[in-house]
């Protein structure tokens, strides 16, 4: 498993983020969890072996603005 943090005290459990990516399909948003001020999303390495692109999205519907983030998964 690898995590992805988004830090934030603006956007709390009662709005709902998730990431959209060009593996799942960027219609299909994957939940994280709030905890400690900030979004934690925990992906496996076997789905997400290669470098993969994402997006936060807020609600299902207000996408983050500017280019997709890219991540490349490190084993260990």
């Amino acid at each position: 498993m690898f995590t992805i943090r988004l830090i934030t005290t603006r956007f709390r459990p009662d709005l709902q983020i998730t990431i959209r990516n060009e593996v799942d399909g960027w219609d299909r948003g994957v939940p994280g969890l709030y905890q400690n001020d900030e979004w934690r999303f925990e992906l496996c390495e076997i789905r997400y072996p290669n470098a993969f692109k994402f997006k936060f999205v807020l609600e299902r519907t207000y996408w983050m603005t500017g280019p997709d983030l890219s991540l490349s998964p490190v084993a260990g």
